[in-house]
């Protein structure tokens, strides 16, 4: 067996060389206190490192074993203590199972309202700074005057949202501590002030909802979009026939306004009379049976197929469409005020007044289960059929049968 060789240093005994072939190496070697245990540290090859560079940190490392405190970890509190607000959202986002659209609204929230904060430690932001900048939020969004007061006061829905994201950001380090067993955060969440203080006012639920005669309004001008787009030929389009269908999906259905986007052409099953909606809000697959209306659009869509996606890019072969403005631009058309969510509660409103219960409502829309008996229940598609076709019952009842039907 071969022994090691190894040459102490003069000036510093616990410092010394290690002879081998491959050329000889700086080593450290002391017990660290509280340890029954040497420690062993190597600093690199003699041929590449100074001896004053070398023993100037092996003092250091040797200062430190005998507050009982590891070199390594040493550096891995200093990395920590250092550890930005910029660098605490990548290290989040990087390790936490978040979808893609998540994850920019994370970064574009928090790099929006916390800029002045991305290169602060985050062991350095206070309660009261929290505090502040939630006030100010509020403030600069209402005076810049970009959105309209509605159900809640202009900017306060914004600030909501970047405290709250905020605030996620510190509860993922909670938890973390240095060597010595202290918490990174020794404060705690500096968020959670906002929270004690009860600063933050509840928010007013939004009931808005198509009534009646704005349904009739909306489905007229979709009417004459969709004559336009199928019937008129030489006439300029201002809305494509896919957006039409787009917008009509939304009303007969209750999606959610991403949900249809990312329809793939192999989750519509014309066999069956079926397509499932992939990318939903709470990861659960929602599998809707097509109505003979519905069955007619997804067949003039399937006569414009480009790609793999239902609603794809008129820019980019390869992606979905974005359909960022077209509600919009539907609505204004109309002159009437709503979202896409504003028709989710319309559907939501005509299935209560036809008198579905709230747990046949929430199927359709893929709400989570409230109740472990919930989570056991699975719901075939077929039993949603009779709540979709009454739905276009109530929503086609004043227009002709064939409205927006043709293939």
């Amino acid at each position: 067996m071969t022994t090691t060789a190894y040459s102490k240093d003069s000036q510093l005994p616990a410092l010394r060389i290690k002879h081998q072939a491959s050329g000889d190496v700086y080593v450290l070697k002391a017990k660290q206190r509280g340890i029954n245990k040497t420690v062993t540290l190597t600093y690199g090859k003699t041929s590449l490192r100074s001896k004053v560079e070398v023993r100037k940190q092996a003092t250091q490392d040797l200062s430190l074993l005998q507050l009982g405190i590891h070199p390594r970890q040493s550096k891995q509190d200093d990395k920590l203590r250092t550890l930005t607000l910029e660098d605490a959202i990548e290290n989040m986002l990087r390790l936490r199972p978040l979808k893609p659209q998540t994850i920019q609204s994370y970064r574009s929230t928090l790099r929006r309202n916390f800029k002045a904060w991305l290169d602060r430690p985050i062991h350095s932001i206070t309660p009261d700074e929290c505090l502040k900048r939630y006030k100010a939020i509020q403030a600069e969004v209402e005076m810049r005057g970009r959105v309209k007061a509605k159900a809640n006061r202009s900017g306060e829905c914004e600030a909501q949202k970047a405290i709250r994201t905020l605030s996620s950001i510190f509860s993922f380090y909670l938890s973390d501590t240095l060597s010595n067993g202290a918490s990174l955060l020794p404060k705690g969440n500096p968020v959670r002030l906002i929270t004690d203080k009860k600063v933050r006012p509840t928010f007013a639920r939004r009931k808005d909802h198509l009534n009646l005669s704005e349904r009739r309004k909306l489905l007229s001008d979709l009417q004459e979009n969709f004559n336009v787009a199928h019937h008129c030929q030489g006439r300029t389009l201002e809305f494509s026939g896919a957006q039409t269908d787009y917008v009509m999906l939304l009303l007969c259905t209750g999606l959610r306004r991403n949900e249809p986007l990312g329809l793939l052409w192999e989750n519509v099953d014309f066999d069956e009379g079926t397509y499932t909606i992939v990318n939903t809000k709470n990861n659960e697959w929602l599998t809707i049976p097509m109505t003979e209306r519905v069955r007619k659009l997804f067949s003039r869509r399937l006569g414009e197929q480009v790609n793999d996606f239902v609603f794809p890019s008129p820019r980019n072969p390869e992606r979905a469409a974005t359909m960022s403005k077209v509600i919009e631009r539907v609505a204004k058309q109309s002159d009437l005020r709503f979202t896409a969510h504003t028709l989710r509660r319309t559907v939501t409103t005509i299935l209560a007044e036809l008198r579905y219960t709230n747990d046949e409502i929430g199927r359709l829309l893929n709400h989570k289960p409230r109740t472990q008996t919930q989570e056991y229940v699975v719901v075939a598609a077929d039993q949603l059929r009779p709540m979709l076709e009454e739905l276009e019952d109530s929503l086609f009842e004043p227009f002709t049968a064939t409205m927006c039907e043709s293939d």
